[in-house]
């Protein structure tokens, strides 16, 4: 039996097998899908955020900054790095936004 991963014929380890990638699509901006938007722009991956309607997204986006802002109070952001995160994020209520080359993850409300 093989001591290692590496050692099963066909098999990779994690860090040969990573894939890099630069733009993410969230599809849901619920608490959880702004979770996952805010820690991507922070590891530099650009998001294209979709949401059902304009409304909603624009609440969306305005959660996001609003929970930005928090950071802000405490010290723990400036207002510049502020505005670097959320220029690394896109809005948008259509699917014909997804290319091929993004990553996707779904976070919509289950109820």
């Amino acid at each position: 039996m093989p001591d290692q991963f590496m050692d099963i014929p066909g098999t990779e380890t994690n860090e040969k097998a990573a894939v890099e990638f630069k733009r993410l699509v969230v599809i849901g901006g619920g608490s959880m899908g702004r979770a996952i938007v805010v820690s991507a722009v922070r590891h530099g991956i650009e998001v294209l955020l979709i949401e059902k309607n304009e409304t909603t997204l624009k609440q969306s986006l305005q959660e996001i900054s609003d929970s930005l802002d928090r950071e802000i109070a405490r010290w723990a952001l400036t207002e510049s790095e502020k505005k670097v995160l959320l220029s690394s994020i896109k809005g948008v209520v259509e699917f014909s936004e997804i290319t091929d080359e993004q990553f996707l993850i779904e976070a919509l409300p289950e109820n």
